[in-house]
């Protein structure tokens, strides 16, 4: 898929669109500005950095074309890395969206599909789009349909009608 973003025009000259230009010493220098800056953060901004990391992972994830040999994240996993990324544990996520514990491992492992109303309480607490989480499994099932799109070549309607 194009991204719709990025013009076909060529950039307009500025501080993004030129090469970046460093020695050595001064990637050291930005990289310990980045790295004080991110010691820094407090607990509030480095949960909102996880929760915007995992909105770019994804988009770009629905975005993505997918080869045949890729492999196909499900919902249940970008769950998993959302929960990983703000160090909540999964029992205590379970109790606090009324699951069973069995339930939500089977749904972060990929046995279980998200339903409509964990997507509209997971778009609620990780502040996405609750359609999202559809999207994924959307994607998902499309991506294994084309994959086994040849299994079924050689049925016809044909064998099915009665003989008259």
């Amino acid at each position: 898929m194009k991204n719709k973003n990025i013009s076909s025009e060529p950039p307009i000259s500025g501080a993004l669109t030129e090469p970046f230009k460093a020695t050595p010493e001064e990637m050291e220098q930005i990289k310990a500005i980045i790295r004080a800056r991110q010691e820094a953060m407090t607990p509030e901004e480095k949960r909102q950095v996880a929760l915007i990391s995992m909105k770019y992972k994804i988009q770009n994830y629905l975005e993505a074309e997918i080869a045949e040999e890729e492999e196909i994240i499900t919902a249940g996993q970008f769950l998993r890395m959302y929960l990983e990324n703000l160090n909540i544990k999964q029992n205590k996520f379970a109790a606090g969206i009324g699951l069973k514990p069995a339930n939500l491992s089977k749904i972060l492992s990929g046995e279980r599909k998200i339903n409509i109303e964990q997507s509209l309480m997971f778009g609620q607490l990780f502040s996405t789009d609750p359609k999202v989480w559809l999207m994924i499994h959307l994607k998902n099932d499309y991506l294994r349909m084309e994959r086994k799109k040849d299994t079924y070549a050689d049925l016809d309607l044909r064998q099915f009608a009665m003989a008259g």
